[in-house]
Formats: structure tokens, C-alpha cells, sequence
């Protein structure tokens, strides 16, 4: 009578490429959530530098008392165009020129009598200089000047 013995490194090799399929499975989720959370990151950076430079501008905006031409003095890279302030800024958040911008902070006003107001629009990434690219942050703002604030021309 023959009796036949399985082979106990078959079953040794079966555990193995379950185990690797495994720990393969639980690399590969852990590998996208290291890079969700780097873009979670980054996005957070963004909207934190986005924030920063609108209330900035804002400041600015309120200090200058209707003299636009003091806007320099804070952002001086800053293109004043009519009702329209842009400031260009590189991927680093520095101020640059408009053909290496990847950040753009856009300032619209009106000016009343007695009042100043306007948006802040911060946006990026550009995928070209003459992109708009998506809206990081946006704030509306309003004051009141007063007749003393005003500049005699």
C-alpha cells in the first residue's frame, strides 16, 4: 500500500503570495493617503498665503485713503490699471513680474464719494501667464472715508 504525503512547501508558497498580496493591498492604500494628505498640505499653504496677501491688501487699501498711487509702497510690483490693482506672484508666494506669475492677487474698487469698495481675488496655479486659474480666496471689502480722510486736489 503507497501513501501519498502532500507537499507542505505548496502550502508554505499559497500563505506567501496571499501575505505579499496583502501587505501589497495595504502599501498601495497607505500610498494614497500619503499623497491625499500632501495635497490637503498644500492646498491649507495656499488658502494660508491666499489670506495673508488679501488682508494685506486690503490694509493697504484702507490706509491709502483713496490715493491708489500709495499702493506702492506696500506691493510695489503692483500694476494699477484704472479700477484695477494686480500683483503677480511666482510658486514660492514672492512678488514677481506677469511672465513668471503662478499666483495672481486682483484688486477691484469703486470709489463713491464717501465710500471705498471693492473684491480681493486671489487665484492660481496658472497654466500660462494669460490663464486666470482657479479662485484661492476672495475677499469683498467696504469703508467709509470720511470727509476730514479725504485729499484736497
Amino acid at each position: 500500500m503507497e501513501i501519498h504525503t502532500r507537499s507542505k512547501s505548496s502550502l508554505f508558497l499559497t500563505e506567501m503570495i496571499i501575505s505579499v498580496l496583502f501587505f501589497s493591498i495595504a502599501a498601495a492604500c497607505c500610498i494614497q493617503i500619503f499623497v491625499r494628505a500632501h495635497f490637503v498640505s498644500q492646498n491649507s499653504e495656499n488658502l494660508n498665503y491666499a489670506q495673508n496677501l488679501a488682508s494685506g491688501m486690503a490694509e493697504s487699501m484702507m490706509a491709502s485713503d483713496g490715493e491708489y498711487s500709495e499702493i506702492r509702497q506696500y506691493f510695489p510690483t503692483a500694476d494699477i490699471n484704472g479700477n484695477t490693482i494686480t500683483v503677480y506672484y511666482d510658486k514660492h508666494w514672492s512678488a514677481c513680474e506677469k511672465e513668471n506669475a503662478i499666483y495672481i492677487l486682483r484688486t477691484t474698487f469703486e470709489q463713491a464719494p464717501d465710500t471705498l469698495s471693492g473684491r480681493i481675488l486671489v487665484s492660481g496655479p496658472l497654466k500660462s501667464p494669460d490663464a486666470k486659474g482657479e479662485v484661492i480666496f476672495t475677499l469683498p471689502f467696504r469703508q467709509h472715508i470720511s470727509r476730514s480722510m479725504t485729499k484736497e486736489h
